[in-house]
């Protein structure tokens, strides 16, 4: 959707900040200190990653491309 593209690339602001790709590396940062006080956050996080990434092509592919860097 129009919505799920402009998380991405905000060509009408002065300048662009991709928040699909901010949100998920403050995943990865946030996953290391995973306790109880930070599991809301956490799950909240990944709900708005899903609810990006569905229907929209391009937004599973950055988000794979970045959660992939984790594992190499």
């Amino acid at each position: 959707t129009k919505l799920q593209a402009y998380l991405s690339k905000q060509s009408d602001n002065f300048q662009n900040v991709n928040i699909l790709r901010e949100t998920s590396a403050f995943l990865r940062m946030i996953d290391d200190f995973c306790n109880p006080d930070t599991v809301d956050i956490i799950q909240t996080v990944i709900l708005f990653l899903q609810q990006v990434a569905i229907g929209s092509r391009d937004n599973q592919v950055a988000l794979f491309l970045n959660f992939r860097n984790c594992f190499l």
